[in-house]
């Protein structure tokens, strides 16, 4: 009897002339209907709630909680730098804040979108722009005075209500909810 040489996935055992050839294996599954081609499913009438677009009234408001979190968070962790009575802040404060949070447990860290989005929600107040067109010192997130406000940041912030006010009512003019036919 002459060996034929053959492709085996496992291990071979030859026992008086006869090749058993065993393999682990996994069971597949099977395609339905048998064809080669993949069963494509019909999400149609699957539901899932993070897909489901949000009204402007409800994304203001988780926007607004997002918001509230994070600054709870920021209050407990730099007192002196996030208040009621905002402080110009240091040019490039999320990175350092960033640092420290990485330094932290996962699970204790505030997220670099969190922080993103509330720099941008907090800087963007009437009292944040009020405290930038005073001048004055930036501080970092341990209140260390850092660089003076420049007089380009003071002109910006006197003209930065009436430009996003001016932005905000044309975007909504824009999404406007289209009448339903």
């Amino acid at each position: 009897m002459t060996n034929i040489p053959t492709l085996t996935l496992g291990t071979t055992k030859k026992k008086e002339g006869k090749v058993n050839i065993s393999a682990k294996t996994q069971a597949k599954p099977t395609l339905a209907n048998n064809n080669s081609h993949p069963v494509k499913l019909d999400k149609s009438n699957v539901t899932n709630p993070q897909s489901k677009k949000l009204t402007p009234q409800e994304r203001k408001a988780r926007s607004q909680a997002k918001y509230a979190a994070t600054f709870k968070k920021l209050i407990k962790l730099y007192p002196k730098c996030f208040s009621a009575t905002p402080s110009p802040l240091a040019l490039g404060i999320h990175k350092s804040i960033w640092e420290e949070e990485a330094k932290k447990p996962e699970d204790e860290r505030i997220s670099k979108s969190a922080i993103r989005h509330f720099l941008l929600v907090y800087t963007r107040s009437k009292a944040y722009q009020q405290a930038i067109m005073a001048g004055g010192s930036r501080i970092d997130q341990l209140e260390n005075t850092m660089e003076k406000v420049s007089v380009e940041h003071i002109e910006i912030a006197k003209k930065s209500p009436e430009d996003w006010h001016n932005k905000q009512a044309t975007w909504q003019q824009n999404n406007k909810p289209k009448p339903q036919k």
